[in-house]
């Protein structure tokens, strides 16, 4: 799972942007995620505009 923002791109699309650093020592990165991206463990980078799965944690205002 990796910690993000959702916002929207010049075209409207949803965006998801990763939160700082993703180790589990750095709760507080959690405190800014509206987001849940799951990827696999061994992923270590997604090409942009890639689709992956998300878990909403909370609805921005946009």
């Amino acid at each position: 799972m990796i910690r993000a923002r959702l916002g929207m791109d010049q075209q409207g699309a949803p965006l998801a942007t990763p939160c700082g650093d993703q180790s589990s020592a750095r709760l507080a990165s959690l405190q800014g995620a509206d987001l849940l991206l799951e990827v696999d463990a061994a992923t270590t980078e997604l090409p942009a505009g890639a689709a992956v799965m998300a878990q909403l944690l909370r609805l921005p205002v946009l």
